[in-house]
């Protein structure tokens, strides 16, 4: 085996403890990860839209996720934490950070391609559809890897409405 075989290529990323299943993102995707602070309400604002928090002197949008599929709409403060995002979309200039309630803190991880293998128990009952671009499997685990774009969009749209 040669030792630049693209099949070894590791990329970093954070596991992003969800109340329900973890999100995987590309570490570069992750800005900062903050503890809770109660966001300022935004008034008129969908239920997973939780208003906005200040980081680095700016206003940012706080999401709770697994809401955006109108199921949830209770958001984890004690123990929880904050993934304040990159943006991603056409949206960043105006936009350029999303933040994220998590359940806990992140872990990171050294993700091979062969080590991931999309999964097929995607079901009914599995809260964020929306926000799902994929259901894999990493390590013996589930997990999602988050559709950040429909997100962010979903946001300005919400954003930009209030």
């Amino acid at each position: 085996m040669r030792s630049h075989d693209s099949s070894s290529a590791q990329i970093s990323c954070l596991l992003l403890p969800m109340k329900h299943t973890d999100f995987l993102l590309p570490n570069t995707s992750v800005a900062e990860i903050i503890e809770f602070t109660e966001p300022n309400p935004v008034p008129d604002s969908p239920v997973w839209l939780a208003g906005h928090i200040q980081w680095r002197g700016q206003q940012v949008p706080l999401v709770q996720a697994e809401a955006m599929d109108g199921n949830e709409n209770n958001l984890i403060r004690e123990g929880g934490r904050i993934a304040v995002t990159n943006g991603v979309s056409e949206h960043h200039q105006s936009q350029p950070f999303i933040a994220f309630v998590t359940r806990g803190l992140p872990r990171l991880v050294k993700v091979k391609s062969e080590e991931i293998t999309p999964s097929d128990s995607a079901g009914e009952d599995k809260p964020g559809d929306p926000v799902i671009s994929m259901y894999v499997t990493f390590s013996g685990e589930e997990v999602i890897i988050p559709d950040l774009d429909y997100m962010e969009q979903r946001v300005f749209e919400a954003v930009k409405t209030t």
